[in-house]
């Protein structure tokens, strides 16, 4: 009887021990968004597709490196692009058209590229894009795409075909503290319109 009884225990010990392993996985996946995280740095897979990002809010921490990894799921063979920003810019005939953000959260940071493919567009802003084959991606993106159309706010944007794939990373300054948007302004703004944009927060 006995032994029984001590075999029983063991069972109710197994159980709760694999109770708050499985509870402890499920928190840990909840509190990085689909990022990895650490205290000094964050990466983050987000990936884009019609009309959404995933995941659609971000948060990382005052002085974090950060990387991110951009890809491209489309299924309806559509480009989209990455921006963070704040202060959204409309423009067009009736000034109802999204062109971007008045405030780019890359502006005097540098950029470190670590690679891409598919990529359409390469724009650095105000930002310093350095690393890989950024360069020649920024002068293809000048000779093939033209400038900016009138009103787009200058700012640092990756724009990737279907399919296509881009990795990144920077530094987070503690003066960017607050909330921010990323957002996809293709097809003149109707991404953003059809819901692609999402939450960027930066604690200290």
């Amino acid at each position: 009887m006995g032994g029984i009884q001590r075999r029983a225990g063991l069972v109710v010990l197994v159980s709760s021990l694999l109770l708050l392993a499985a509870c402890g996985n499920g928190s840990t996946g909840a509190a990085n968004t689909g990022g990895q995280t650490s205290e000094n740095t964050s990466a983050y897979t987000v990936g884009m597709t019609e009309y959404e990002f995933n995941p659609k809010e971000i948060t990382v921490h005052a002085g974090q490196t950060v990387t991110i990894k951009l890809i491209n799921h489309s299924k309806e063979q559509k480009a989209h692009e990455f921006k963070i920003g704040q202060q959204l810019v409309k423009g067009g005939d009736f000034n109802d058209k999204p062109l971007g953000y008045q405030v780019d959260f890359f502006k005097g940071l540098k950029v470190t590229w670590i690679q891409g493919s598919d990529v359409e567009e390469l724009r650095p802003g105000e930002a310093t894009v350095q690393g890989g084959d950024a360069d020649a991606l920024m002068k293809k993106t000048l000779s093939e795409a033209g400038p900016l159309e009138p009103g787009e706010p200058n700012a640092f944007v990756v724009s990737l075909a279907p399919g296509g794939t881009a990795e990144f990373s920077f530094t987070v300054p503690a003066s960017a503290v607050g909330t921010w948007e990323f957002g996809c302004f293709e097809e003149d703004g109707q991404h953003y319109v059809q819901g692609m944009h999402g939450q960027f927060v930066v604690t200290k």
